[in-house]
Protein backbone atom coordinates (compact mmCIF):
# COMPACT_ATOMS: atom_id res chain seq x y z
CA UNK A 1 0.00 0.00 0.00
CA UNK A 2 1.41 3.40 -0.98
CA UNK A 3 1.57 6.28 1.50
CA UNK A 4 -1.22 8.01 -0.41
CA UNK A 5 -3.38 4.88 -0.09
CA UNK A 6 -2.51 4.70 3.63
CA UNK A 7 -3.70 8.29 4.00
CA UNK A 8 -7.00 7.70 2.22
CA UNK A 9 -7.73 4.53 4.20
CA UNK A 10 -6.98 6.41 7.38
CA UNK A 11 -9.34 9.29 6.51
CA UNK A 12 -12.15 6.84 5.77
CA UNK A 13 -11.67 5.24 9.17
CA UNK A 14 -11.44 8.55 11.02
CA UNK A 15 -14.60 10.09 9.59
CA UNK A 16 -15.48 13.77 10.01
CA UNK A 17 -14.82 16.32 12.72
CA UNK A 18 -11.51 17.39 14.18
CA UNK A 19 -8.17 17.41 12.38
CA UNK A 20 -5.57 14.98 11.17
CA UNK A 21 -1.84 15.45 10.74
CA UNK A 22 0.96 13.52 9.08
CA UNK A 23 4.60 13.44 10.16
CA UNK A 24 7.27 11.37 8.37
CA UNK A 25 9.81 9.03 9.85
CA UNK A 26 13.43 10.04 9.42
CA UNK A 27 16.80 8.60 8.62
CA UNK A 28 20.10 10.35 9.26
CA UNK A 29 22.81 10.66 6.63
CA UNK A 30 25.52 11.86 9.00
CA UNK A 31 25.90 13.48 12.42
CA UNK A 32 25.19 10.64 14.84
CA UNK A 33 25.01 10.98 18.61
CA UNK A 34 25.88 14.68 18.46
CA UNK A 35 22.48 16.37 18.48
CA UNK A 36 22.55 16.36 22.28
CA UNK A 37 26.07 17.82 22.25
CA UNK A 38 25.18 20.91 20.23
CA UNK A 39 26.23 19.40 16.91
CA UNK A 40 24.92 19.73 13.37
CA UNK A 41 23.06 16.80 11.84
CA UNK A 42 21.85 15.92 8.35
CA UNK A 43 18.61 13.90 8.49
CA UNK A 44 16.25 13.09 5.62
CA UNK A 45 12.60 12.10 5.68
CA UNK A 46 11.69 8.56 4.64
CA UNK A 47 8.78 7.27 2.59
CA UNK A 48 6.82 6.21 5.68
CA UNK A 49 5.17 8.12 8.48
CA UNK A 50 2.38 8.47 11.01
CA UNK A 51 -1.13 9.80 10.48
CA UNK A 52 -2.90 11.01 13.61
CA UNK A 53 -6.43 12.34 13.96
CA UNK A 54 -7.70 14.30 16.96
CA UNK A 55 -11.46 14.54 17.44
CA UNK A 56 -13.34 16.21 20.35
CA UNK A 57 -14.57 13.62 22.87
CA UNK A 58 -15.22 12.96 26.55
CA UNK A 59 -11.98 11.90 28.22
CA UNK A 60 -8.77 10.88 26.48
CA UNK A 61 -9.21 7.93 24.14
CA UNK A 62 -6.76 6.44 21.63
CA UNK A 63 -7.02 3.73 19.01
CA UNK A 64 -4.25 2.34 16.82
CA UNK A 65 -5.18 1.44 13.24
CA UNK A 66 -1.67 0.28 12.37
CA UNK A 67 -2.05 -3.39 13.30
CA UNK A 68 -0.56 -6.16 11.23
CA UNK A 69 -2.58 -6.87 8.10
CA UNK A 70 -3.64 -10.45 7.45
CA UNK A 71 -5.55 -11.52 4.33
CA UNK A 72 -6.37 -7.91 3.59
CA UNK A 73 -7.98 -7.36 6.99
CA UNK A 74 -6.93 -4.64 9.41
CA UNK A 75 -6.42 -5.84 12.96
CA UNK A 76 -7.53 -2.99 15.25
CA UNK A 77 -6.29 -2.33 18.74
CA UNK A 78 -8.86 -1.88 21.49
CA UNK A 79 -9.44 1.66 22.69
CA UNK A 80 -7.05 2.92 25.36
CA UNK A 81 -8.63 5.52 27.61
CA UNK A 82 -7.62 7.87 30.41
CA UNK A 83 -9.83 10.34 32.32
CA UNK A 84 -8.70 13.94 31.89
CA UNK A 85 -8.79 14.32 35.69
CA UNK A 86 -6.04 11.69 35.96
CA UNK A 87 -3.53 14.31 34.77
CA UNK A 88 -4.31 16.57 37.75
CA UNK A 89 -3.58 16.16 41.44
CA UNK A 90 -6.45 18.43 42.49
CA UNK A 91 -8.37 21.24 40.81
CA UNK A 92 -6.26 22.76 38.06
CA UNK A 93 -2.92 21.56 39.48
CA UNK A 94 -1.08 19.28 37.06
CA UNK A 95 0.64 16.17 38.32
CA UNK A 96 4.44 16.34 38.35
CA UNK A 97 6.06 14.83 35.22
CA UNK A 98 7.51 11.86 37.14
CA UNK A 99 4.07 10.91 38.41
CA UNK A 100 2.55 11.27 34.94
CA UNK A 101 5.38 9.11 33.55
CA UNK A 102 4.28 6.23 35.76
CA UNK A 103 0.64 6.82 34.89
CA UNK A 104 1.23 6.83 31.14
CA UNK A 105 3.59 3.83 31.20
CA UNK A 106 0.64 1.76 32.41
CA UNK A 107 -0.98 2.38 29.00
CA UNK A 108 0.18 1.13 25.62
CA UNK A 109 3.40 3.04 24.85
CA UNK A 110 1.95 4.64 21.71
CA UNK A 111 -1.15 5.80 23.60
CA UNK A 112 1.03 7.17 26.41
CA UNK A 113 2.82 9.39 23.89
CA UNK A 114 -0.50 10.83 22.68
CA UNK A 115 -1.78 11.48 26.19
CA UNK A 116 1.65 12.90 26.96
CA UNK A 117 1.21 15.39 24.12
CA UNK A 118 -1.92 16.70 25.83
CA UNK A 119 -0.05 16.90 29.14
CA UNK A 120 2.73 18.97 27.56
CA UNK A 121 0.21 21.44 26.09
CA UNK A 122 -1.21 21.86 29.60
CA UNK A 123 2.26 22.08 31.17
CA UNK A 124 3.29 24.81 28.72
CA UNK A 125 0.09 26.75 29.54
CA UNK A 126 -0.99 26.61 25.91
CA UNK A 127 -4.14 24.91 27.13
CA UNK A 128 -6.20 25.51 30.27
CA UNK A 129 -7.95 22.76 32.22
CA UNK A 130 -11.32 24.38 31.55
CA UNK A 131 -10.71 24.15 27.77
CA UNK A 132 -10.09 20.41 27.83
CA UNK A 133 -13.15 18.19 27.87
CA UNK A 134 -11.38 15.35 26.11
CA UNK A 135 -10.04 14.10 22.80
CA UNK A 136 -10.19 10.95 20.72
CA UNK A 137 -7.00 10.03 18.88
CA UNK A 138 -6.66 7.62 15.98
CA UNK A 139 -3.27 6.75 14.54
CA UNK A 140 -2.00 4.80 11.58
CA UNK A 141 1.75 4.41 11.14
CA UNK A 142 3.95 2.41 8.81
CA UNK A 143 7.28 3.50 10.32
CA UNK A 144 8.94 0.26 11.48
CA UNK A 145 9.34 0.13 15.25
CA UNK A 146 12.85 -0.42 16.61
CA UNK A 147 14.53 0.33 13.27
CA UNK A 148 16.05 3.66 14.30
CA UNK A 149 13.76 5.55 11.90
CA UNK A 150 12.03 7.63 14.58
CA UNK A 151 8.61 6.04 14.78
CA UNK A 152 8.10 7.72 18.18
CA UNK A 153 8.99 11.19 16.89
CA UNK A 154 6.58 10.82 13.96
CA UNK A 155 3.83 9.86 16.40
CA UNK A 156 4.64 12.67 18.84
CA UNK A 157 4.77 15.38 16.18
CA UNK A 158 1.64 14.25 14.33
CA UNK A 159 -0.21 13.85 17.65
CA UNK A 160 0.78 17.31 18.86
CA UNK A 161 -0.07 18.87 15.50
CA UNK A 162 -3.52 17.25 15.32
CA UNK A 163 -4.34 17.97 18.97
CA UNK A 164 -3.25 21.61 18.82
CA UNK A 165 -5.24 22.18 15.61
CA UNK A 166 -8.31 20.59 17.18
CA UNK A 167 -7.93 22.91 20.18
CA UNK A 168 -7.31 26.03 18.08
CA UNK A 169 -3.65 26.33 19.14
CA UNK A 170 -1.22 27.57 16.48
CA UNK A 171 2.29 26.11 16.65
CA UNK A 172 5.25 26.51 14.29
CA UNK A 173 7.28 23.51 13.14
CA UNK A 174 10.05 24.39 15.59
CA UNK A 175 7.57 24.72 18.45
CA UNK A 176 6.10 21.33 17.60
CA UNK A 177 9.58 19.82 17.58
CA UNK A 178 10.43 21.37 20.95
CA UNK A 179 7.21 20.16 22.56
CA UNK A 180 7.65 16.67 21.12
CA UNK A 181 11.17 16.60 22.58
CA UNK A 182 9.64 17.59 25.92
CA UNK A 183 7.38 14.51 25.74
CA UNK A 184 10.51 12.35 25.40
CA UNK A 185 12.39 14.05 28.22
CA UNK A 186 9.63 14.43 30.79
CA UNK A 187 7.32 11.53 30.07
CA UNK A 188 9.58 8.81 28.66
CA UNK A 189 12.76 9.63 30.52
CA UNK A 190 14.81 9.58 27.29
CA UNK A 191 17.33 12.49 27.17
CA UNK A 192 17.19 12.75 23.36
CA UNK A 193 18.53 15.61 21.30
CA UNK A 194 16.63 17.75 18.81
CA UNK A 195 17.11 15.83 15.60
CA UNK A 196 14.27 13.30 15.45
CA UNK A 197 11.38 15.63 16.23
CA UNK A 198 12.87 18.44 14.10
CA UNK A 199 13.20 16.16 11.08
CA UNK A 200 9.57 15.05 11.48
CA UNK A 201 8.27 18.62 11.75
CA UNK A 202 10.65 20.49 9.43
CA UNK A 203 11.99 17.96 6.92
CA UNK A 204 11.11 18.09 3.23
CA UNK A 205 10.92 15.23 0.80
CA UNK A 206 14.09 14.45 -1.14
CA UNK A 207 16.11 17.07 0.73
CA UNK A 208 18.72 16.94 3.45
CA UNK A 209 17.82 19.00 6.53
CA UNK A 210 21.04 20.55 7.84
CA UNK A 211 20.06 21.24 11.45
CA UNK A 212 22.27 23.10 13.91
CA UNK A 213 21.15 21.61 17.21
CA UNK A 214 22.69 24.40 19.27
CA UNK A 215 20.65 27.16 17.59
CA UNK A 216 17.83 25.21 15.86
CA UNK A 217 18.80 26.90 12.58
CA UNK A 218 18.01 24.84 9.50
CA UNK A 219 18.94 24.74 5.84
CA UNK A 220 17.62 22.41 3.14
CA UNK A 221 20.17 20.95 0.74
CA UNK A 222 19.77 18.78 -2.34
CA UNK A 223 21.41 15.39 -2.69
CA UNK A 224 23.64 14.73 -5.70
CA UNK A 225 21.50 14.17 -8.78
CA UNK A 226 20.91 10.47 -9.33
CA UNK A 227 21.84 9.46 -5.78
CA UNK A 228 19.61 8.68 -2.80
CA UNK A 229 19.71 7.11 0.66
CA UNK A 230 18.65 3.53 1.23
CA UNK A 231 18.02 2.37 4.80
CA UNK A 232 18.72 -1.28 5.46
CA UNK A 233 17.28 -2.84 8.62
CA UNK A 234 19.46 -5.45 10.25
CA UNK A 235 16.44 -7.26 11.66
CA UNK A 236 17.81 -6.48 15.13
CA UNK A 237 15.53 -4.03 16.98
CA UNK A 238 17.07 -1.33 19.13
CA UNK A 239 15.76 0.61 22.11
CA UNK A 240 16.98 3.95 23.42
CA UNK A 241 16.11 2.85 26.94
CA UNK A 242 18.32 -0.27 26.76
CA UNK A 243 21.10 0.73 24.37
CA UNK A 244 23.25 2.74 26.81
CA UNK A 245 22.13 6.01 25.23
CA UNK A 246 21.94 7.88 28.55
CA UNK A 247 25.36 6.64 29.64
CA UNK A 248 27.02 7.98 26.51
CA UNK A 249 25.32 11.33 26.81
CA UNK A 250 26.43 11.56 30.44
CA UNK A 251 30.05 10.77 29.44
CA UNK A 252 29.98 13.62 26.91
CA UNK A 253 28.58 16.02 29.52
CA UNK A 254 31.23 15.02 32.06
CA UNK A 255 33.90 15.38 29.41
CA UNK A 256 32.74 18.88 28.47
CA UNK A 257 32.87 20.01 32.09
CA UNK A 258 36.45 18.74 32.42
CA UNK A 259 37.51 20.26 29.09
CA UNK A 260 36.03 23.61 30.08
CA UNK A 261 37.83 23.53 33.41
CA UNK A 262 41.10 22.93 31.55
CA UNK A 263 40.36 25.79 29.13
CA UNK A 264 39.61 28.18 31.97
CA UNK A 265 42.93 27.30 33.63
CA UNK A 266 44.63 28.35 30.40
CA UNK A 267 42.70 31.61 30.41
CA UNK A 268 40.42 30.51 27.58
CA UNK A 269 36.66 30.80 27.38
CA UNK A 270 34.59 27.76 28.23
CA UNK A 271 32.59 26.17 25.42
CA UNK A 272 28.79 26.14 25.51
CA UNK A 273 28.68 22.78 23.71
CA UNK A 274 31.04 19.89 23.11
CA UNK A 275 30.65 20.13 19.34
CA UNK A 276 31.67 23.82 19.42
CA UNK A 277 35.24 22.59 20.05
CA UNK A 278 37.41 21.90 17.01
CA UNK A 279 39.57 18.76 16.76
CA UNK A 280 42.60 21.04 17.20
CA UNK A 281 41.21 22.59 20.39
CA UNK A 282 40.43 19.14 21.76
CA UNK A 283 43.97 17.95 21.00
CA UNK A 284 45.37 21.00 22.83
CA UNK A 285 43.86 19.80 26.13
CA UNK A 286 45.63 16.50 26.85
CA UNK A 287 45.70 17.19 30.61
CA UNK A 288 41.96 17.75 31.05
CA UNK A 289 41.68 14.62 33.18
CA UNK A 290 39.27 12.74 30.92
CA UNK A 291 38.80 9.05 31.61
CA UNK A 292 39.52 6.71 28.71
CA UNK A 293 35.79 6.34 28.14
CA UNK A 294 35.16 10.10 28.19
CA UNK A 295 38.07 10.68 25.81
CA UNK A 296 36.62 8.23 23.26
CA UNK A 297 33.09 9.65 23.49
CA UNK A 298 34.23 13.26 23.21
CA UNK A 299 36.62 12.50 20.37
CA UNK A 300 33.80 10.90 18.38
CA UNK A 301 31.47 13.87 18.92
CA UNK A 302 34.06 16.49 17.96
CA UNK A 303 35.35 14.56 14.93
CA UNK A 304 31.79 13.76 13.81
CA UNK A 305 30.93 17.46 13.84
CA UNK A 306 33.95 18.08 11.60
CA UNK A 307 32.75 15.35 9.21
CA UNK A 308 29.27 16.88 9.09
CA UNK A 309 30.71 20.27 8.16
CA UNK A 310 32.69 18.71 5.31
CA UNK A 311 29.61 16.73 4.20
CA UNK A 312 27.45 19.88 4.08
CA UNK A 313 30.18 21.84 2.30
CA UNK A 314 30.36 19.10 -0.33
CA UNK A 315 26.56 19.14 -0.79
CA UNK A 316 26.68 22.91 -1.32
CA UNK A 317 29.45 22.75 -3.92
CA UNK A 318 30.62 19.79 -5.96
CA UNK A 319 28.29 17.07 -4.61
CA UNK A 320 30.80 14.29 -5.35
CA UNK A 321 29.27 10.96 -4.23
CA UNK A 322 32.68 9.42 -3.56
CA UNK A 323 33.57 12.23 -1.13
CA UNK A 324 30.22 12.00 0.65
CA UNK A 325 30.55 8.22 0.83
CA UNK A 326 34.04 8.34 2.34
CA UNK A 327 32.67 10.53 5.15
CA UNK A 328 29.93 7.97 5.82
CA UNK A 329 32.49 5.16 6.13
CA UNK A 330 34.62 7.31 8.47
CA UNK A 331 31.56 8.07 10.59
CA UNK A 332 30.86 4.37 10.96
CA UNK A 333 34.41 3.61 12.10
CA UNK A 334 34.11 6.29 14.76
CA UNK A 335 30.71 5.05 15.95
CA UNK A 336 32.05 1.50 16.08
CA UNK A 337 35.43 2.14 17.73
CA UNK A 338 35.02 5.35 19.75
CA UNK A 339 31.34 5.59 20.60
CA UNK A 340 30.92 1.80 20.64
CA UNK A 341 27.31 1.65 19.48
CA UNK A 342 27.65 -0.76 16.58
CA UNK A 343 26.96 -4.50 16.50
CA UNK A 344 28.10 -7.37 14.22
CA UNK A 345 25.04 -7.05 12.00
CA UNK A 346 25.56 -3.33 11.35
CA UNK A 347 29.26 -3.91 10.73
CA UNK A 348 28.38 -6.65 8.26
CA UNK A 349 26.05 -4.38 6.27
CA UNK A 350 28.67 -1.63 6.07
CA UNK A 351 31.33 -4.09 4.89
CA UNK A 352 28.95 -5.47 2.26
CA UNK A 353 28.37 -1.91 1.03
CA UNK A 354 32.12 -1.29 0.97
CA UNK A 355 32.61 -4.46 -1.08
CA UNK A 356 30.00 -3.40 -3.64
CA UNK A 357 31.71 -0.01 -3.96
CA UNK A 358 30.91 2.97 -6.09
CA UNK A 359 31.31 0.97 -9.32
CA UNK A 360 28.46 -1.21 -8.08
CA UNK A 361 26.29 1.76 -7.15
CA UNK A 362 27.18 2.31 -3.46
CA UNK A 363 29.22 5.37 -2.50
CA UNK A 364 29.26 4.83 1.27
CA UNK A 365 27.48 3.45 4.31
CA UNK A 366 27.33 3.66 8.08
CA UNK A 367 25.12 2.77 10.99
CA UNK A 368 22.47 5.39 11.70
CA UNK A 369 20.21 5.97 14.66
CA UNK A 370 21.07 5.02 18.23
CA UNK A 371 22.94 1.90 17.12
CA UNK A 372 22.98 -1.57 18.72
CA UNK A 373 20.76 -2.76 15.88
CA UNK A 374 18.29 -0.92 13.72
CA UNK A 375 19.35 0.41 10.31
CA UNK A 376 22.41 1.22 8.29
CA UNK A 377 22.18 3.96 5.67
CA UNK A 378 23.69 3.47 2.20
CA UNK A 379 24.20 6.26 -0.33
CA UNK A 380 23.33 4.59 -3.63
CA UNK A 381 22.66 5.32 -7.28
CA UNK A 382 18.91 5.84 -7.53
CA UNK A 383 18.66 3.84 -10.76
CA UNK A 384 20.23 0.77 -9.12
CA UNK A 385 18.03 0.35 -6.06
CA UNK A 386 16.80 -3.12 -7.01
CA UNK A 387 20.26 -4.32 -8.03
CA UNK A 388 21.89 -3.05 -4.84
CA UNK A 389 19.07 -4.32 -2.63
CA UNK A 390 19.28 -7.80 -4.11
CA UNK A 391 23.04 -8.01 -3.69
CA UNK A 392 22.96 -6.70 -0.11
CA UNK A 393 20.15 -9.10 0.76
CA UNK A 394 21.96 -12.10 -0.68
CA UNK A 395 25.26 -11.33 1.04
CA UNK A 396 23.64 -10.46 4.37
CA UNK A 397 21.72 -13.75 4.32
CA UNK A 398 25.07 -15.53 4.69
CA UNK A 399 25.19 -14.19 8.25
CA UNK A 400 22.09 -16.26 8.97
CA UNK A 401 19.83 -13.23 9.12
CA UNK A 402 17.54 -11.34 6.78
CA UNK A 403 17.42 -7.59 6.19
CA UNK A 404 14.68 -5.28 4.93
CA UNK A 405 14.82 -2.01 3.00
CA UNK A 406 13.29 1.43 3.46
CA UNK A 407 13.65 4.23 0.93
CA UNK A 408 13.93 7.95 1.48
CA UNK A 409 10.89 10.06 0.61
CA UNK A 410 10.20 10.78 -3.05
CA UNK A 411 9.11 14.05 -4.71
CA UNK A 412 5.40 14.68 -4.37
CA UNK A 413 4.90 12.17 -1.57
CA UNK A 414 2.75 12.94 1.47
CA UNK A 415 4.52 15.63 3.52
CA UNK A 416 4.16 17.00 7.03
CA UNK A 417 0.95 18.96 7.46
CA UNK A 418 -2.32 19.35 9.34
CA UNK A 419 -5.76 19.23 7.70
CA UNK A 420 -9.42 19.28 8.79
CA UNK A 421 -11.08 15.86 8.64
CA UNK A 422 -13.79 15.66 6.02
CA UNK A 423 -12.54 18.73 4.17
CA UNK A 424 -13.42 19.33 0.51
CA UNK A 425 -10.09 17.98 -0.72
CA UNK A 426 -10.61 14.74 1.17
CA UNK A 427 -14.17 14.32 -0.06
CA UNK A 428 -13.11 14.88 -3.69
CA UNK A 429 -10.15 12.51 -3.45
CA UNK A 430 -12.10 9.69 -1.76
CA UNK A 431 -15.04 9.70 -4.19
Amino acid sequence: MTLEEERDAFIRAAGKGGFYAFAPGRGNLIGEHIDYSGGTVAPVTIGAGCFCAAIPADGLIARNLSGERHDGQQLLSPDVSLPVDALFSHGDTLLAPERVRGLLSANESWAGLLFGAVYVLLEERLLARAQLKGMRFLIRSDVPIGAGLSSSAALEVSGLAAASACLGITLSGKELARLAQRVEHALRGVPCGRMDQSAAALGKEREVLALDCSTWETRSLALPKGWSPLFVHTGIPRSLATSAYAERRAACERGLRKLNAAREKKGERSSAALCALSPEEFASLPDAGLSAEEERRCRHAIDEQSRVRRFIAELRRKKRPEVLGSLLFASHRSLRDLYEVSCPELDALVEIARGIGISGGVAGARLQGAGFGGCAVLLIESSRVEEVSQRVSEEYRRTGKRCSFHAGSSPGSVAFGTHPLGGEDDVARLK
